[in-house]
């Protein structure tokens, strides 16, 4: 098995995001949508949602590799903690898999941000709502 370093991850997932912000002219827009008055902003193509739980470190990993993806692409974060009372639903199928992470309401990955996909899920999610 492979494993890579958390610096060369990080540095790999910034040139990801450089080129399809250079390919795609992908600006940095608004997250949610906020009205106030005329105000109106557009709302995220896509949620991501992460299934996680208070002691997971890997968790942390994945939410900061999250939150520089969304420095240069349009989408919503959402956590599920499993270990509150009412997700005992989640809490029996991710208990050994946490983090996990959803497109859309759609499986995407455990264990770790596998970035190279979810890139790939957000280009087609822009696309089908263009």
């Amino acid at each position: 098995m492979l494993f890579i370093t958390r610096r060369p991850m990080m540095q790999t997932l910034r040139t990801i995001s450089q080129r399809l912000l250079s390919t795609n002219d992908v600006i940095n827009q608004p997250d949610d949508v906020t009205k106030h008055g005329d105000d109106v902003r557009e709302q995220p193509v896509a949620i991501v949602t992460l299934y996680t739980a208070p002691t997971c470190s890997l968790c942390e990993e994945v939410k900061e590799e999250l939150s520089l993806l969304r420095k240069t692409h349009k989408f919503r974060v959402e956590s599920v903690n499993i270990s509150e009372p009412g997700n005992a639903s989640w809490r029996r199928l991710y208990k050994y898999d946490i983090p996990v992470l959803h497109l859309n309401g759609e499986y995407l990955c455990k264990h770790r941000l596998n970035s190279t996909l979810l890139l790939e899920r957000l280009a087609t999610a822009e696309s089908d709502a263009a």
